[in-house]
């Protein structure tokens, strides 16, 4: 694509250009209301839940952008840890000389960079995404081996071992197979999306022109290439969902589970109803506690609409939570739209707050 691009380019123009093309996600609707174009929703449907009408998810699309290069500027390298703040200054480098509604665009790319967090998952992120998403093994048995001593992604995990040395281990298929090949090849995120069909079938053994191991490799490279159609759909599932008190673990529920990606910033996707503090009101601190142990990439203190996930846990009494979230990273400290701390928003709940203050002395007023 890429030398078709220059090729065109440089038959148009008088001189060479060199451009690097990058890949960005925006909202759909915004850019054709932007553009004066047309927009047909995917999700027509309203969401309904304790009598009132929400819209659904906002569609993120993937768009194209061809940046330019300067003839002294260098090849940015994808494994440089500053690639990802060169290519947001790329793409406001002209932010003074564009108008309102560029600017909206902009900064809904922006955002929406923060939210993909592919880029950033470890080996370890990359297995167990896999796994949660396309394996056949029950939650319980991931859940074992991420509390076990393999766990910590230093070795091929637990799955591994059991389905290449157990024949007794039905549940083992070839995603759980290609998943601990990736993590003992040591693959990141970064890394899945520079891989090559030549890549591909030196890890696994597979055959570019074989059209099940093409739906195979396709089935895996989509969740990291597209990773907001599936957090679409687990946004609009979360927004209309219920609490319920059955007992049964919502990573336990096949259709719940496969739309768990780790994939998306859970705290700040989306917008208008992040999944994590949907997930919070209508989820058992069981089932939170599971979500914080697979998934690293939580934002779980940032203000996304009014308030963070932890002044959420706070206001409704979850302190249990918001020791769990706290020890995640969040900091019950910062303050929401209305200026209160987590600790102000759950004053109502004074003998919770003294609980969490005998945890958390530090925070002790």
């Amino acid at each position: 694509f890429k030398q078709l691009l220059r090729m065109e380019f440089n038959t148009n123009t008088n001189k060479s250009i060199d451009f690097k093309i990058k890949i960005v996600n925006c909202d759909k609707k915004l850019m054709c209301d932007k553009r004066g174009e047309e927009y047909e929703p995917k999700y027509v449907d309203k969401i309904f839940k304790h009598g009132r009408q929400y819209d659904p998810c906002a569609e993120i699309e993937t768009y194209v952008v061809i940046i330019e290069k300067d003839e002294n500027e260098k090849d940015i390298n994808n494994d440089d840890g500053d690639s990802k703040d060169k290519d947001e200054n790329e793409l406001h480098d002209n932010d003074n000389d564009v108008d309102n509604d560029e600017q909206e665009i902009l900064d809904n790319i922006s955002w929406l960079n923060e939210c993909n967090v592919v880029s950033r998952m470890s080996p370890t992120d990359i297995y167990y995404h896999i796994k949660l998403i396309h394996s056949q093994c029950s939650f319980h048995e991931i859940e074992n081996e991420l509390n076990g001593p393999m766990g910590g992604g230093n070795n091929n995990g637990m799955a591994y071992h059991h389905g290449i040395h157990n024949a007794m281990n039905e549940n083992y298929n070839s995603f759980d197979e290609i998943a601990s090949e990736l993590r003992e090849n040591n693959i990141n995120g970064a890394r899945v999306l520079e891989m090559k069909w030549s890549n591909w079938e030196m890890l696994h053994e597979l055959n570019r022109y074989d059209p099940d191991h093409q739906d195979f490799v396709e089935d895996i490279i989509l969740d990291f290439f597209f990773p907001f159609i599936t957090g679409e759909l687990l946004s609009n599932i979360m927004a209309g969902k219920i609490k319920e008190n059955d007992g049964v673990s919502i990573f336990d529920q096949e259709q719940m589970r496969t739309k768990f990606t780790l994939c998306i910033d859970y705290g700040l996707f989306s917008m208008r109803s992040p999944i994590l503090q949907c997930f919070i009101k209508v989820c058992e601190l069981s089932d939170c506690e599971k979500l914080l142990l697979i998934h690293k990439h939580l934002s779980v203190d940032v203000v996304v609409g009014q308030y963070s996930s932890m002044h959420i846990a706070a206001w409704r009494g979850k302190f249990k939570l918001l020791e769990l979230l706290t020890k995640y990273g969040g900091d019950p400290l910062k303050v929401n739209k209305t200026n209160e701390t987590a600790f102000e928003a759950g004053r109502k709940y004074p003998a919770k707050l003294k609980w969490f203050y005998a945890k958390f002395p530090q925070y002790a007023q």
